[in-house]
């Protein structure tokens, strides 16, 4: 591809031209933009100046892998692909190389080290075009699909933007490029996963219908060999997610105060039990969301 003096005025003049353009005549709700670590800075704070001048509430998204927050600082883009997330779901899920500990421990760096304003923008992904896909990576339908809905649930559950890869939903596989850019299957429905679509489907509403998972602080709840709890918090509102990796757990005891706790989404028992939430029956490789 040809490499364009971003230096020179009418260049840049063009391409911020270019970039208020889409915004005011058609409405796109925002940019995506290529390989941002590879052009200059202020280049990135005019487009930044041009694009909100047009559309103040746009969304400027990048991609650009490892700590981002040069990027960040309110005057280049809203969010980058949060590469970070994805690298901490596939040691813990796909590949499994990661145990609860140090997972847990990747959350709470990850969370750390971006504004939390920042954080609840940004671009939470688990597979894009540039990466073999989530499930193919897990090992499939048959050896891998239960971690990557854990994953799934985790993507729609964390503080951030969930970055859903076409596909992902209906639990397609794809091994390196150009397999993962495959066409979606419009024209065999027979081969999507019900399941994986009603999982994704049901999560995505609760995501739109209870505030917390969208603007919810975020507070680790319990912590255990093979499975992690934490809670998202918004205005006195407060969900619980659980997820569990391992083998069945027949009971929790997880010292969360609660008057009358309610399962949205998993299949298991909840009951107050003094100043403590028990939770019983969660599956293996299975989790779980409770409003409190």
């Amino acid at each position: 591809m040809p490499k364009l003096n971003q230096d020179n005025p009418e260049t840049r003049r063009y391409f911020m031209e270019v970039t208020a353009y889409w915004l005011r005549e058609f409405q796109i709700d925002g940019w995506r933009m290529d390989v941002a670590r590879h052009i200059e800075p202020d280049f990135w704070r005019d487009f930044h100046r041009a694009a909100k001048a047009a559309r103040p509430d746009c969304y400027l998204l990048s991609e650009i892998w490892g700590n981002t927050s040069p990027w960040l600082q309110g005057d280049q883009f809203d969010a980058t692909m949060n590469y970070f997330f994805r690298d901490l779901s596939l040691g813990y899920f796909a590949e499994q190389t990661l145990d609860t500990p140090a997972f847990v421990d990747g959350l709470l760096r990850m969370l750390s080290l971006y504004a939390s304003q920042v954080m609840a923008a940004t671009h939470n992904l688990i597979a894009s075009h540039d990466t073999e896909r989530f499930l193919t990576m897990c090992g499939g339908h048959k050896a891998g699909l239960a971690r990557f809905k854990l994953a799934t649930l985790l993507q729609l559950t964390l503080p951030g933007a969930p970055g859903m890869y076409y596909g992902d939903e209906i639990g397609m596989e794809g091994g390196h490029d150009p397999d993962c850019r495959r066409a979606f299957p419009w024209d065999q429905p027979e081969s999507w996963r019900a399941d994986v679509l009603d999982m994704v489907k049901t999560l995505a509403h609760l995501r739109r219908s209870h505030p917390p998972l969208r603007h919810g602080d975020f507070y680790l709840a319990w912590q255990g060999e093979s499975a992690f709890a934490f809670l998202r918090r918004h205005e006195g509102q407060r969900v619980l997610v659980l997820v569990n990796r391992g083998e069945a757990l027949k009971e929790m005891v997880l010292p969360l105060a609660a008057s009358a706790p309610a399962v949205l989404w998993g299949d298991v028992l909840v009951r107050v039990q003094g100043k403590s939430l028990v939770v019983q029956g969660l599956k293996a490789a299975s989790g779980a969301v409770v409003e409190l």
